[in-house]
């Protein structure tokens, strides 16, 4: 009897425990959850394997580059393994603290950076006349290698400079003015001449920044303006060489004035050179005193298209004891083609000239006026 209540007891609680979830569920919200109850979840632990690729997210899509490069807009980008050219960079010699470097870009091709590398020149460059009034500047020239077709912009890493170049251009000379990081494009930086390391835009102006002792190389044709009036000329005043690099001097009226404005004897080569004249009474070379040694080495003096009186080479000015000239290296010095009028050496003065391997044309090949010991214009 005692082993049937006990039986029956255990029916009884199995029964109320198979009750008690439905009687959860009338009271609990729509979650399942108990409604006077706290819940706190559990952090969720995405799959391994579940990670969502993060360029789906707009949130975290790449930032573009900051420059614009159009030319690569729509095109399949690859590397690039093509021609390259190189391009000068001219950082104002007050501001030679910026690391400048290049960025450039091309149709089809992967943007890319190019650092640069200092070439120990220097150059006196005008940016323009809105800049120090249009007076040259000195800066330090850099060069970097890029794509052959690319456009480029310079930065120092945190700024920019100017706007983008065009894709032809091979120069960019960047300064800061009134504030502003400026860069200068050209496609030519058109340097006449240089002394040493250091570029000019014009022959003339490298030739008043020679010292004594240097030397002027030509970097292409010139033609030079010694003034106004016909007796006018360019002096030198300095010992220095003139390497014309095989260009040639364009000259008008009496041509050098070699020794003009010397406060001593001097020395002067030219060499590798042609210096035409082509005005009324040309000259070419005009000595005006104080010569020590005059050479012309692989030398052209040529007069053919001058009219009246010309005189390729006049060692002219007063110099009463000898000048040395020295002439050699297949030079030629020339009046008329055919020799037929003119004078090519015409001398004023006391001469040492040796002439070597080279050739003399003119009415009278050399024409030397005066006795020995006489100086100037005296007698013929």
């Amino acid at each position: 009897m005692k082993t049937k209540r006990i039986l029956a007891l255990l029916v009884a609680l199995i029964m109320v425990f198979q009750l008690m979830p439905a009687a959860f569920a009338e009271d609990s919200g729509d979650d399942g959850r108990l409604n006077d109850e706290t819940v706190t979840e559990p952090a969720e632990t995405p799959a391994e394997d579940s990670a969502e690729d993060p360029t789906e997210d707009p949130a975290l899509e790449p930032v573009d580059d900051p420059i614009d490069d159009p030319f690569n807009e729509g095109d399949e980008i690859q590397e690039y393994t093509g021609e390259t050219r190189t391009v000068t960079i001219g950082i104002v010699n007050t501001w030679t603290d910026q690391n400048a470097q290049v960025h450039y870009w091309a149709n089809g091709i992967e943007a890319g950076e190019a650092d640069t590398t200092a070439t120990g020149e220097t150059a006196y460059k005008s940016v323009g006349d809105a800049y120090w009034g249009g007076e040259p500047q000195l800066f330090t020239l850099y060069t970097a290698s890029i794509p052959k077709d690319a456009q480029f912009k310079v930065h120092n890493g945190e700024s920019w400079f100017g706007g983008d170049s065009g894709a032809s251009d091979n120069y960019a000379f960047i300064f800061d003015y009134s504030g502003s990081n400026i860069a200068a494009y050209y496609q030519n930086a058109d340097f006449e001449a240089k002394v040493g390391s250091v570029y000019y835009e014009s022959f003339t102006a490298a030739l008043d920044a020679a010292q004594a002792g240097d030397t002027i190389t030509l970097l292409k044709d010139v033609t030079v303006n010694t003034g106004s009036a016909a007796s006018s000329r360019l002096a030198i005043s300095k010992s220095m060489t003139i390497d014309g690099a095989g260009h040639t001097i364009n000259i008008n009226n009496r041509g050098f004035g070699v020794g003009m404005n010397a406060v001593a004897k001097i020395d002067v080569t030219f060499k590798d050179v042609t210096i035409e004249n082509s005005t009324s009474g040309a000259r070419c070379i005009d000595t005006r005193g104080n010569i020590g040694t005059l050479t012309l080495d692989h030398v052209t003096l040529n007069t053919q298209g001058g009219s009246g009186y010309t005189q390729p080479l006049t060692v002219g000015g007063n110099q009463s004891d000898a000048a040395t000239i020295i002439i050699r290296n297949n030079s030629l010095i020339q009046t008329k083609d055919d020799g037929t009028a003119y004078y090519a050496i015409i001398t004023f003065n006391p001469v040492n000239m040796t002439i070597d391997h080279s050739t003399i044309k003119g009415w009278a090949c050399i024409y030397a006026k005066g006795p020995d010991g006489s100086a100037g214009s005296a007698g013929s």
